[in-house]
């Protein structure tokens, strides 16, 4: 085909709508793909003209056959090959850095054609311009396989061992857990330790998934003398960052924290060394695992996603345990009011108790009083169980309070006489920002 030609057909990509709508078929001069035109629904308008995008990679490249007559996958070769060719390296590397966040996001029409744009697109990013964005999903969609691609592990494994991830955590997560499943086929039992190292780089280099790992290696034993505690330890450890970053969004990788979460779940499923089974505990990390999943979770679960299904089975398991049913249970603000305040507020408590509320699910809907700033406290009473024994207020044994308005948070409390104060953090040391004074009885003491 002629140059002349093919700049004639591609003409036809830019304020093609009413050619489209005139197709029967149609193909993309940038993915290949041949489809039908009632596929295509998204579209972009520039310079007031509105041209098709292509549902297989969503490049604006589609040309219909109203627009070229025979259009198939031979004839729309010589075209896709020059215009790949004459696109700035630039303009490619955009096209294939929105592409592949297309395709994680499920944007992207599945395909045989779309997995491997994005196997393509996510190595030719890391060539052309360093970013490993897409790596690490590339590694786990090689080793789980789609529904156009059987798994493949050890070619998983051999992505993942490129030198040039030595320092990249969640790809040192992945180099573990891979050369674990394929110890059988490739891995003699000595390579058990290396990745048992690798797990605990990963920990080192503050992944919260390689801290993960790590714990589920003491706990096995894989790589490592058996050791329960030591491993349920490393998540306990961690709990006080996690979530506090968590509870603040901070987190970057969210399955991250679902990972951890539902981990912390499973342990307190079972006794094991000194270790007892808490099912309140289970139920509350297994809440917020799912929680971590966004919105997606039902859609995840609908899909087979390992993760989210696993998920279900020990939110389940954990119902079972605790004697509700794992449907009947939401996750709100009030759990994650109690979840945030045992282990990060320092003030130990066993539980909380709003009022009359159970944080385990239910919705609470009350006022403490007006004017009364205190974050997540919203409720006419509030109970507070710790090792050194019950702290609660109502609204009737309130003699004063006073909050910080320029402040939207607190880190601390101390129970005090009479009062409760609440703190926060500086470089100079702990910062009174309110407190809450409670009336005393006749004899002195609190009521």
């Amino acid at each position: 085909m002629k140059k002349e030609e093919i700049l004639k057909i591609l003409a036809h990509t830019k304020g093609n709508e009413i050619d489209i709508l005139r197709s029967k078929k149609c193909g993309c001069a940038f993915c290949s793909s041949i489809f039908d035109a009632r596929e295509v629904k998204d579209w972009v308008n520039e310079n007031e003209a509105t041209s098709a995008r292509c549902p297989r990679c969503g490049s604006p490249y589609v040309i219909g056959d109203a627009a070229m007559e025979g259009l198939d996958k031979k004839t729309l070769s010589p075209i896709v090959k020059y215009l790949r060719n004459s696109l700035p390296q630039e303009t490619r590397n955009a096209e294939a850095e929105r592409f592949c966040a297309s395709y994680l996001r499920h944007e992207i029409t599945p395909s045989e054609e779309a997995d491997n744009l994005f196997f393509e697109y996510a190595t030719s990013l890391f060539k052309n311009t360093g970013n490993i964005e897409y790596i690490p999903s590339l590694i786990r969609i090689t080793a789980s396989g789609t529904e156009f691609h059987q798994p493949n592990v050890p070619l998983a494994l051999s992505i993942a061992m490129e030198k040039e991830f030595d320092l990249v955590p969640e790809i040192l997560c992945l180099r573990a857990s891979l050369l674990v499943m394929v110890e059988d086929e490739l891995a003699p039992s000595n390579k058990r330790r290396k990745a048992f190292e690798w797990a605990r780089k990963a920990c080192e280099l503050g992944n919260l998934l390689g801290r993960c790992i790590l714990s589920d290696f003491y706990m096995a034993g894989i790589g490592v003398k058996q050791d329960f505690d030591y491993g349920f330890s490393l998540l306990e450890s961690e709990l006080p960052m996690a979530i506090s970053e968590f509870f603040w969004g901070n987190g970057e990788n969210p399955n991250d924290y679902c990972h951890f979460f539902i981990r912390l779940s499973s342990c307190y499923l079972i006794d094991e060394g000194s270790h007892r089974a808490d099912p309140r505990s289970a139920v509350r990390y297994a809440l917020l695992a799912k929680y971590a999943l966004g919105k997606n979770y039902e859609d995840l679960i609908s899909s087979g996603d390992q993760l989210a299904v696993h998920v279900k089975d020990t939110l389940a398991s954990a119902a079972e345990m605790f004697g509700v049913k794992s449907d009947e249970m939401i996750l709100d603000e009030n759990t994650m009011f109690d979840t945030f305040v045992d282990f990060s507020y320092n003030i130990g408590p066993l539980y909380i108790h709003f009022g009359d509320y159970d944080p385990i699910g239910k919705t609470l809907s009350c006022q403490i009083a007006e004017g009364l700033m205190i974050p997540f406290i919203d409720c006419s009473s509030l109970r507070i169980e710790t090792i050194d024994g019950p702290h609660s207020f109502t609204l009737n044994n309130v003699a004063s309070y006073d909050f910080d308005p320029s402040f939207s948070f607190f880190q601390y409390i101390e129970f005090r006489d009479n009062e409760w104060v609440f703190l926060v953090g500086s470089p100079q040391g702990n910062a009174e920002i309110g407190r809450i004074v409670f009336q005393k009885d006749k004899d002195g003491d609190e009521e």
